[in-house]
């Protein structure tokens, strides 16, 4: 499903462009300030974050100390990996990873979103492989 969508798309884009079948997509991607498909995923995954931050807590409510990463949200030990593979726990991980000036609009979600399009577009690829 998701192979046939990725194809799908990459054909979108070069007929856009006006490229051959057989051209790279990445560039054309950024030329086009399209995300790619795992960029898209992360981003969902902050949204859900975002509209659903009244369900986690901060590091700085769980232990009571005013620590560097007090603002980050809570991150329960769980062993399952079921657990750890949910959208909610895998969101929590990935947005605790984001710069502290992305995670200072989480009130505001319009906000949210243009910072991470806006600054995240090339190197959160990067970031994230060190995930």
């Amino acid at each position: 499903m998701h192979i046939k969508y990725l194809n799908h798309k990459k054909s979108v884009v070069r007929v856009m462009s006006g490229v051959g079948s057989r051209s790279s997509c990445r560039s054309l991607f950024r030329k086009l300030n399209i995300l790619p498909i795992a960029y898209q995923y992360i981003f969902s995954l902050m949204l859900f974050t975002v509209d659903n931050q009244k369900d986690y807590l901060t590091n700085a409510y769980v232990h009571g100390l005013d620590a560097r990463n007090k603002n980050h949200l809570y991150l329960p030990v769980v062993g399952l990996s079921c657990v750890q593979k949910a959208v909610s726990y895998s969101g929590v991980k990935i947005f605790n990873s984001f710069p502290s000036y992305i995670q200072s609009y989480r009130n505001d979600r319009k906000r949210f979103k243009k910072s991470y399009t806006d600054s995240l577009l090339f190197i959160l690829f990067i970031q994230l492989m060190n995930f």
